[in-house]
C-alpha cells in the first residue's frame, strides 16, 4: 500500500497504467521516504520527488522528472528505469512520434537553457520553449530568446 497516488496515466495503447506513489516509509528500503513511478505494477526507484509522467506514442517507453536533492537542486531524466545526468531543473520531456526520440528542457546554473536531444545539450539560451517534433520526427523545433532577440530553431533529427 501506498501512502498517496498521483497522475495515472494509461499508454497511449492502452495497454499499461503508470502512476506515481508517494512513500513515508518504505517497505523495500525502511525509514526511506520519497516517491516511484509504478509501471504495470513494477516499482521503480524511490526519489525526492518525481513528475511529468509520459509515455512514447508506441506505448513502449516511460519517461519522467526526478528530483535527487532539494538542497542542491539536483534533478535527471529517467527514461526506461536510466537516469539522465545530473541537472539544475529538468522540463517538458516531449517523445519524437515515432518513439525513438526524446528531448527535453534543462535550465543550468545561471539561470541559462539548453535543450537535450537523445542525451546531446544544444547551446546556451536565455529562455527555451517547449520542443516539438515534426510529424515524421525528422526535425526538433523550439522557440529561444538569446539576449534581446528570439528566435525559432529547427535541427534536424539524426
Amino acid at each position: 500500500t501506498y501512502e498517496q497516488v498521483s497522475e495515472l496515466i494509461f499508454s497511449p495503447d492502452s495497454a499499461k497504467l503508470a502512476y506515481i506513489t508517494e512513500w513515508r516509509n518504505s517497505p523495500v528500503s525502511p525509514g526511506l521516504s520519497g516517491e516511484a513511478v509504478v509501471v504495470d505494477g513494477r516499482e521503480g526507484n524511490i526519489y525526492e520527488w518525481v513528475g511529468k509522467l509520459t509515455f512514447s506514442p508506441d506505448s513502449r517507453q516511460v519517461a519522467y522528472i526526478a528530483l535527487l536533492d532539494r538542497l542542491k537542486r539536483e534533478f535527471v531524466m529517467i527514461l526506461n528505469d536510466k537516469e539522465s545526468p545530473k541537472y539544475g531543473e529538468v522540463r517538458d520531456p516531449v517523445f519524437s512520434p515515432d518513439s525513438q526520440h526524446l528531448a527535453y528542457i534543462v535550465q543550468a546554473s545561471g539561470g541559462n537553457e539548453f535543450v537535450v536531444l537523445d542525451n546531446k545539450k544544444s547551446q546556451l539560451y536565455d529562455f527555451v520553449s517547449t520542443p516539438i517534433f515534426s510529424s515524421d520526427s525528422k526535425y526538433l523545433a523550439y522557440g529561444v530568446k538569446k539576449d534581446n532577440e528570439l528566435w525559432w530553431i529547427v535541427e534536424e533529427v539524426k
